[in-house]
């Protein structure tokens, strides 16, 4: 999740700052993710191809993942040092309960949903988002 080369991004921004980015990221992503959905579904036209929503998206994916890792390393040097650990523990847990739920409806997320094979494996280990 952190790279350390660019954690002192985080020494220089205040958390503040910081917080505010990610609340502008996370709305952008929003943003993109409706779009890419209107065009993928056709029910709700926009003029925005698929192609270029999915990119939009994936643009916006990186700039939430950065700000995360930034607030990450922000929390870190204000005392929080087992936060990665908390965030990866809070991830297998909704994972596997995502996955659980998807199993009493009777998909098989094995198939469906090879991502949430990730949960089990340390954030070290774990397969970088492909973009």
């Amino acid at each position: 999740m952190r790279n350390p080369g660019h954690s002192h991004i985080a020494d220089v921004v205040p958390l503040g700052e910081l917080l505010a980015q990610l609340a502008e990221e996370t709305a952008e992503l929003a943003q993109a993710s409706l779009h890419l959905r209107r065009s993928i579904e056709g029910k709700d036209p926009t003029n925005v191809a698929t192609e270029e929503a999915e990119a939009k998206l994936l643009e916006e994916i990186a700039d939430v993942y950065v700000c995360v890792d930034m607030v990450c390393a922000s929390l870190t040097r204000a005392g929080n040092a087992n936060i990665i650990k908390e965030i990866f523990e809070a991830k297998q847990y909704k994972l596997s309960r995502w996955e659980r739920r998807l199993r009493e409806r009777g998909d098989n997320c094995a198939d469906a949903c090879p991502i949430l094979g990730d949960a089990d494996r340390p954030p070290a280990e774990q397969e970088p988002p492909r973009m």
